[in-house]
């Protein structure tokens, strides 16, 4: 997998960001429950993917 950009924030979370770019690839820690991913659903609607990853 190759990394387009990357993009700094400065709001409580990159919902706003995520849904006016709408990646291709949301990524985040395994951390995190799919449930637990601020974006998630968003990016899964318009037919992303959301990989957690070790």
């Amino acid at each position: 997998m190759l990394v387009d950009s990357v993009v700094l924030y400065d709001d409580k979370t990159p919902l706003n960001l995520i849904l006016q770019i709408k990646p291709d690839v949301l990524v985040k820690g395994s951390n995190y429950r799919l449930d637990q991913i601020v974006g998630a659903q968003e990016v899964i609607a318009f037919g992303g993917e959301v990989n957690i990853i070790d």
